[in-house]
């Protein structure tokens, strides 16, 4: 059955059936393959570049996919190399329509708009704001929570860029220096001082992410950095022998 193909005649006032191909497995379970280390480099490449590509044609027909996460991709791979990875992005179940400022036109339209943000010089953003915070924890950006709303695209890059992270440092690492400053922030609770506001919960929400992103930003570089941790000195180790694409994903 070809996956253009719908199954006729099965439709019913709530749901529309369709048969799609079948397509490898989720990286997730890929990445449980490695017991907790990092992906191979060229594999990790291959899954890294394909889905900024999958991103940046959703980003191309105005939509933001706001779940960007390893269960949310489909790899299939049939070698050891870069071109041996086939990645469909998949579950768009909180995906939404990015809406263009009436004055933006099509200037900063993706992949412009992913590459140019990646390079650290994001173009202004051409895209109404959304207000619904939304994701998964470890994977979310920290601008969801700005109550002036948050750029749908940006968002997903800053997805993609935890992705390349846990992809490259393997999700050991992942799990003890990264996803541990998502949890730790909203363990605190509603009634500490720098969360009783909007706009002061997402100040404190990024500043969270100050110190782990320079961090990262020095293992990629091969810059000196004193590790504060176990989680600092693991990701230090890891990240400095990654591909310059996942590295740039990661910092």
């Amino acid at each position: 059955v070809g996956s253009e193909m719908c199954i006729r005649d099965r439709a019913t006032d709530r749901y529309v059936y369709f048969a799609v191909e079948h397509f490898g497995e989720e990286l997730y379970g890929f990445m449980k393959r490695y017991g907790g280390e990092r992906v191979p480099r060229g594999l990790g490449d291959g899954v890294v570049h394909g889905v900024a590509a999958g991103l940046a044609f959703m980003h191309a027909l105005d939509l933001a996919h706001r779940d960007v996460k390893p269960e949310n991709v489909l790899v299939d791979v049939r070698g050891e190399t870069f071109r041996d990875v086939r990645v469909k992005v998949c579950d768009l179940g909180l995906s939404a329509p990015l809406r263009r400022r009436k004055a933006a036109g099509d200037a900063a339209a993706s992949p412009d708009c992913v590459t140019r943000a990646l390079e650290g010089a994001p173009p202004p953003s051409p895209y109404e704001p959304m207000f619904q915070c939304c994701g998964s924890m470890g994977f979310f950006a920290p601008d969801m929570l700005d109550p002036a709303g948050y750029d749908g695209a940006r968002a997903d890059v800053w997805s993609l860029g935890c992705l390349g992270r846990e992809v490259a440092a393997g999700s050991g690492a992942f799990a003890r220096f990264w996803f541990p400053l998502y949890k730790a922030f909203f363990a605190r609770g509603a009634d500490d001082a720098s969360r009783r506001a909007a706009a002061a919960e997402h100040a404190a929400f990024v500043a969270v992410f100050a110190r782990p992103r320079a961090a990262v930003r020095a293992a990629v570089a091969g810059a000196p950095w004193e590790a504060r941790d176990d989680g600092e000195a693991t990701i230090l180790r890891l990240l400095g022998g990654a591909s310059a694409t996942v590295a740039l994903l990661a910092a």
